[in-house]
């Protein structure tokens, strides 16, 4: 219970991150996002076109484009990911509907920030992921895809999506606000890829003294792994040597939990890992 409480809390610090980030290092210079809230930016933009007037804000309209994309995620993915998804997207909304609109950009170079949002934007919507929900859109729709097709993540599907928005930006404005554009969406998508635990591969290999580690890893993440008998050069002392392959929010749960089974545990750990065969994307419980 107490996890759960925490990781609805940091789902909700995930979406207010990516408000921030949006709010004061984006919408300031004009910028178009690779994204739903892209999106949400071109239909403000029209409405402002067509009425004359300030338009409705970008958070509302974000809420509601997320409305029948949440119901996928109810269907297709858990309740419990569509539960922190809606509470990570209401907050995200909520937060950057309530941040002052910011005339005159922070810094006066774009590329700076171009970076510092994408870092800032990025990291907060792969910080709601690696907790268990997103800020819906195509997040939703990248976790979807992503479970179905093992060479798709959720930054490249963003990426496609990105094509209708920056071809808006291009023929509405001027080149300069394109080219930025694509900047922080490529800085954007890179950050939330790496920030996304379940997007990074991790090779394990453990030695141990109990069995029961192999049967327990191989039951808990419902991972295949291999399982030779070794014997040290020096002690002579037999041991379990298991090779395992896991998504890195995986193997960071698994290793708190194996070290306090076997205190005498020793694991190596390489990331980068690139997998040739059946490694099924397990992105929530």
């Amino acid at each position: 219970m107490k996890k759960e409480i925490k990781d609805y809390i940091l789902c909700i610090s995930g979406g207010i991150i990516y408000a921030f980030g949006i709010s004061f290092f984006v919408f300031p210079m004009g910028l178009f996002i690779g994204n739903i809230t892209g999106i949400a930016q071109i239909i403000n933009d029209i409405v402002r076109s067509l009425t004359h007037t300030e338009g409705i804000s970008t958070g509302i309209i974000l809420l509601f484009l997320n409305l029948p994309l949440m119901f996928l995620s109810y269907r297709v993915i858990n309740r419990k990911f569509f539960i922190k998804t809606v509470i990570t997207v209401i907050a995200q909304s909520v937060a950057m509907a309530s941040f002052p609109v910011i005339d005159k950009p922070l810094f006066n170079d774009p590329l700076t920030l171009c970076i510092i949002g994408g870092v800032i934007a990025g990291f907060g919507s792969g910080f709601s992921l690696r907790h268990g929900g997103c800020g819906g859109g195509l997040d939703i729709l990248g976790v979807y895809i992503s479970l179905k097709k093992k060479n798709f993540s959720v930054g490249k599907v963003s990426l496609f999506v990105s094509f209708a928005v920056f071809l808006f930006a291009i023929m509405k404005y001027n080149v300069q606000i394109f080219a930025y554009s694509i900047i922080f969406t490529l800085i954007y998508t890179f950050v939330l890829d790496n920030s996304h635990f379940q997007n990074v591969k991790i090779a394990s290999l453990i030695v141990t003294k109990k069995p029961e580690i192999g049967r327990y890893i191989n039951n808990t993440v419902k991972r295949g792994i291999t399982v030779w008998k070794g014997k040290g050069v020096y002690s002579e002392n037999e041991n379990y040597i298991i090779l395992a392959v896991l998504n890195k929010y995986e193997f960071l749960n698994l290793k708190k939990i194996l070290e306090k089974m076997d205190p005498e545990i020793f694991m190596i750990d390489w990331g980068g890992t690139n997998v040739t065969g059946n490694f099924k994307t397990q992105l929530f419980d």
